[in-house]
């Protein structure tokens, strides 16, 4: 009765049951990663020129990262449209996901051509359109933040109540990073606190992922089925992760080496 009970929770309020994969959303997904990989070319052959040859893995980070930015892009397209067409859809976790991290992705996608302009200006103004690329980043992140609060409030299971928590905290914690990097790249002055909020940001990018893994686990062993957008939801969180342990992984071994030094030591 319980588990007849909590599939139905989609199906409130006359919602419609969400559209089947089609050619058209395959296509439409082919079209949005194509795009953000094209976005991210430049610092991916960048990279691969720059980095030395044990650290090349970083620059699959890069790929990886744009490959999740255009899945997140495709999810937040698909509902969107949905939207457009007065299709009333059941929102699952997973469109919250793409809801609130679409927007983010596809501002990042547009702010990376700012990266170009020092080098069209032979390094000039380096500093300055640093800081408005990470404060336009921290702008998108603090909707995110909105979004997402009125994600957990309108999630009627509790354990994605604490996945979508989990996501609030980490873009929390994105948004006042990014916040200190533009603070620091127009003052020029040194933030003590940065590599703090770098590793607590790493630590909250594995902590949301397990948060939601164990919760679709959860749904699996009680036989909940959900749509297919949000499954591929849990496929962006996974290229999401895997990018963090490539971009974060130097970072929190000399973390965790620093933290087993001090109590053994």
């Amino acid at each position: 009765m319980d588990q007849q009970n909590s599939s139905s929770l989609d199906q409130l309020d006359g919602k419609q049951a969400f559209p089947r994969l089609s050619i058209n959303h395959l296509l439409l997904l082919m079209l949005t990663v194509s795009f953000s990989l094209a976005c991210a070319a430049t610092d991916f052959a960048e990279e691969l020129r720059r980095a030395p040859a044990h650290w090349k893995w970083i620059a699959w980070g890069i790929l990886t990262d744009a490959m999740a930015a255009g899945v997140k892009l495709f999810g937040l397209i698909v509902l969107v449209r949905g939207w457009l067409r007065g299709q009333k859809l059941a929102m699952a976790p997973g469109h919250w996901f793409f809801l609130v991290v679409g927007p983010i992705a596809f501002a990042n996608l547009v702010c990376l051509p700012l990266r170009l302009l020092p080098l069209a200006w032979e390094g000039r103004y380096f500093g300055q359109i640093a800081a408005v690329q990470q404060g336009v980043t921290a702008a998108t992140y603090l909707v995110g933040v909105a979004l997402c609060t009125i994600g957990v409030m309108k999630t009627p299971s509790r354990r994605w109540k604490i996945g979508l928590a989990m996501l609030w905290v980490l873009l929390a914690c994105i948004t006042v990073v990014n916040s200190s990097w533009a603070i620091r790249n127009l003052s020029r002055q040194p933030q003590w606190f940065s590599q703090h909020l770098i590793v607590m940001w790493a630590h909250l990018e594995f902590v949301f992922a397990v948060s939601f893994l164990i919760a679709a686990i959860i749904d699996g062993t009680a036989r909940l089925r959900r749509d297919w957008l949000h499954y591929l939801a849990l496929v962006a969180i996974l290229l999401d992760s895997f990018t963090a342990v490539v971009s974060f992984g130097p970072t929190l071994g000399r973390c965790w080496a620093s933290a087993i030094g001090w109590l053994f030591g």
